[in-house]
């Protein structure tokens, strides 16, 4: 997956915005950006620009849009469960 992006962080903001694309044989296309207020002084790390929990959001967002935009059995997503049947 590519994600061509741009962040802003201040002590109190942190910022995020950017495309996202799948690699062949993904086909997910989108954009996605966040403005929080987590900024520098919330991260767990002095190099790090913000904390933990912004990739990891990022990450959930990406399963939840393979989700809704792939074909099944594309990246290990399963196929949907037939609806049961109706008497």
């Amino acid at each position: 997956m590519d994600f061509a992006h741009k962040t802003g962080t201040t002590d109190n903001y942190g910022a995020d915005a950017g495309i996202v694309r799948a690699r062949w044989p993904a086909r997910r296309h989108y954009i996605v950006a966040l403005t929080s207020n987590l900024g520098r002084r919330y991260a767990t790390h002095p190099d790090a620009a913000v904390p933990w929990c912004l990739p990891q959001l990022g990450a959930a967002v990406d399963s939840l849009m393979a989700a809704a935009l792939e074909p099944p059995g594309i990246n290990g997503l399963k196929p949907p469960s037939p609806a049961p049947a109706r008497p």
